[in-house]
């Protein structure tokens, strides 16, 4: 099916999709009015996971929703390394995210950082990508960013996606 009108819409997105830098985009609105067509049409198979959120949900509720459809994605196949959300943009930059909850900023220590350049290592060699690899952090309350910190190219904090 076409998409007819949404031009201002389409643009936003595609403007997003082109970007240099990693982007999240939570695209929220009125029940009915065309948001997963809109998305789903556009990227036309572009991406692999994607989630609709809960009518008349509590925030808690929808974050316990994300978690959890999340969770069920990810065990659809067992890969080398974990990965919580893996985001491929147009511009050949993949964004390997982290998701992480703590009750404050969450701190990367020398074997999580390790763990990270693992996992990004396992990644390109399980995949054999020529893109360029981002780590990506989305946590409850930010990333300390201290002496392990230079490793993240971008991070998002969870109220963020519910503004």
């Amino acid at each position: 099916m076409e998409i007819i009108g949404r031009k201002d819409e389409q643009y936003a997105i595609q403007q997003y999709f082109i970007s240099d830098k990693p982007e999240f985009v939570a695209v929220y609105g009125r029940r009915r009015v065309g948001k997963t067509f809109l998305i789903k049409e556009f990227f036309a198979g572009r991406f692999s996971f994607y989630i609709s959120g809960l009518a008349n949900a509590t925030k808690a509720e929808q974050l316990d929703n994300f978690a959890a459809t999340l969770t069920a994605y990810g065990k659809k196949s067992e890969p080398a390394a974990q990965v919580d959300l893996l985001i491929e943009r147009n511009d050949n930059i993949i964004n390997l995210c982290e998701m992480k909850y703590a009750n404050n900023e969450f701190v990367i220590d020398k074997n999580y950082d390790k763990a990270l350049r693992n996992k990004r290592s396992a990644f390109k060699s399980e995949t054999k990508t020529r893109k360029a690899v981002h780590i990506t952090m989305v946590t409850t309350y930010g990333v300390k960013h201290n002496e392990y910190w230079n490793n993240i190219q971008s991070e998002v904090i969870v109220n963020d996606l519910f503004k």
